[in-house]
């Protein structure tokens, strides 16, 4: 019987020529510290690190963003922050999980011109945030979720993805 060839479906933000790409598989990771770490370490040594999931039918590839020592310039109407619990949008209004669809759609169309959303011409990031004491399942469940609710919205330009193992980090207005 051949073998029946997976529709495959990338995430990439950035992709110099010269950098050879490296798929990190994320079902043998022990946990998103660890995801993090091995993504980042590839992404800022000449690399770039591409998170790999795979299902029956597909495979996906997710290229996060990492600052490698470089200072992102954004405001925080261009982020959302997504953990399995919960979404947070401009750092302060926060919604449950079961909202994503609508928060993405919000986030990636704004139609509306909500300051609490990015510009229409603006990069859009979704910050993904799951704690070290789950499984990796949880951290691949949750980006696979991620990625079916934007292909619903049938949007997959000007975005990036970011993984963050920290708080929301809160602007100071001067």
């Amino acid at each position: 019987m051949p073998e029946i060839q997976k529709i495959e479906q990338s995430f990439i933000t950035i992709h110099e020529i010269n950098k050879e790409l490296i798929d990190v598989d994320i079902d043998s990771i022990a946990d998103f510290n660890s995801l993090i770490n091995i993504i980042e370490e590839i992404s800022c040594g000449g690399q770039i690190g591409l998170v790999k999931m795979e299902t029956k039918d597909k495979i996906f590839r997710v290229q996060p963003l990492f600052s490698c020592g470089d200072i992102f310039d954004y405001k925080l109407r261009q982020i959302i922050y997504v953990n399995p619990d919960s979404v947070t949008v401009n750092s302060e209004l926060n919604y449950p999980i079961s909202d994503l669809k609508m928060v993405l759609q919000k986030h990636i169309h704004n139609s509306e011109n909500d300051k609490n959303y990015p510009e229409q011409d603006k990069i859009r990031m979704i910050s993904i945030n799951v704690g070290n004491d789950k499984p990796i399942s949880i951290t691949k469940n949750l980006i696979l979720e991620i990625i079916y609710k934007l292909n619903e919205l049938d949007y997959k330009n000007n975005l990036s993805f970011k993984l963050e193992n920290h708080d929301i980090i809160k602007a100071i207005n001067e």
